[in-house]
C-alpha cells in the first residue's frame, strides 16, 4: 500500500485516561486492539510499551498503534486523545467501536486490517512522536466532529484523520538539515500545522519567535529549501484539497476554514498550485 492511498475510516475519537490506583488486576497491562489506535497524551508520566519498544509517556507526545500490536500502559496516571481507525475504508461497514483486549483472551482472526506500506515503511511499526503538539488542533476538531454526527461526519474525520497521518510522517521524515537553524525551522513548521487555519502572515509567523522577517525566512530557507510563504500556502492548499475531495461544503467556506480570507486568493493560489480550479479539482476527484 501507498501513502498516498489512504482513505482512513475513524471508528472512535474519544478522550480517555489511565489510573492504575483504580484497576489495580492488569487492566490495563499487554492490551491488543483489533483496529490501529493514535493516542495523543494531554498530561501523565511513566513509559508505554510497544511491541517490547519502549517510549516516554510525556504531555503533546503522540503513538500509532497497529491492530493486533500488543501495548502496555506502565504509568500511575495518564489523560490522552485516543482515536481508534483503520488506513482504509474497505470496513467502513464495522461501527461499533472495540474495546482494547488482554493478550490472554486476544485472537488475531479478530484483527479488522493487515496493512503493510511500501513507500513509508515506518508505518508499519510503532510510530512514536515525542512533541506532536503540531496535530493537536486537528485532534480536538474530530472529537468534536464524532460527538455531533451531523451529515459527512465520517467524510470529515476521514479528512482530518488523513491530515494527521500524513503531517505525521511529515515530521518522521522531515529533510530539515541539523543545527540552530534546524530547531527554527522546525518550530515555525510546527506553528504553521498549528496556526495555518488562522489570518496568520509570515511577519506573524517570525514575530511568534521574537524573530525579524527576513532572517526568520532566510532561515527557513536555508533549511527547508522554500520560503515560509510558499511553505504556509502549500500547506493550506494540500489540505484545502483533501477537504474539497471528501466534503460537499462550498468552496468559499473551505477558503475560510484553511486560512485564506479572501476566496477569490485562494482560488488563484489553487488553481497556479494544482492547475486546476477547486470546482475542476473537487469534480475530477470524484
Amino acid at each position: 500500500m501507498l501513502l498516498k492511498n489512504i482513505d482512513p475510516f475513524v471508528r472512535q475519537a474519544i478522550r480517555g485516561g489511565v489510573d492504575n490506583k483504580l484497576h489495580k488486576a492488569d487492566t490495563f497491562r499487554k492490551l491488543h486492539a483489533p483496529d490501529h489506535r493514535l493516542f495523543y497524551i494531554i498530561e501523565g508520566s511513566g513509559t508505554f510499551t510497544v511491541q517490547g519498544k519502549e517510549f516516554a509517556l510525556k504531555p503533546c507526545a503522540a503513538i500509532i498503534v497497529q491492530s493486533g500490536m500488543e501495548y502496555i500502559w506502565n504509568t500511575e496516571h495518564a489523560r490522552f486523545i485516543a482515536i481508534n481507525f483503520d488506513f482504509t475504508s474497505e470496513f467502513d461497514h464495522i461501527r461499533t467501536p472495540f474495546h482494547p483486549i488482554h493478550s490472554e483472551n486476544f485472537d488475531k482472526s479478530s484483527i479488522i486490517e493487515h496493512v503493510n506500506f511500501d513507500d513509508i515503511k515506518t508505518l508499519n511499526q510503532p510510530v512514536y512522536i515525542p512533541k506532536a503538539s503540531f496535530i493537536e488542533y486537528t485532534l480536538q476538531a474530530m472529537l468534536s466532529a464524532y460527538a455531533l454526527k451531523e451529515p459527512l461526519t465520517q467524510e470529515l474525520l476521514s479528512a482530518y484523520m488523513k491530515s494527521v497521518i500524513i503531517a505525521v510522517v511529515h515530521s518522521l521524515h522531515a529533510t530539515i538539515s541539523d543545527g540552530a537553524n534546524s530547531d527554527t525551522a522546525r518550530r515555525i513548521v510546527t506553528y504553521i500545522q498549528q496556526n495555518y487555519h488562522k489570518n496568520i502572515t509570515n511577519t506573524d509567523i517570525a514575530e511568534a519567535f521574537h524573530f525579524n522577517h527576513s532572517y526568520a525566512n532566510r532561515v527557513f530557507k536555508q533549511s527547508t529549501g522554500v520560503s515560509i510563504h510558499k511553505f504556509l500556502i502549500d500547506y493550506r492548499i494540500n489540505i484545502a484539497k483533501e477537504l474539497l475531495r471528501t466534503q460537499d461544503t462550498a468552496v468559499n467556506s473551505i477558503a475560510l476554514s484553511v486560512g485564506f480570507s479572501d476566496p477569490i486568493n485562494f482560488m488563484k493560489y489553487f488553481k497556479k498550485t494544482t492547475g486546476q480550479t477547486p470546482s475542476e479539482y473537487r469534480k475530477s476527484s470524484m
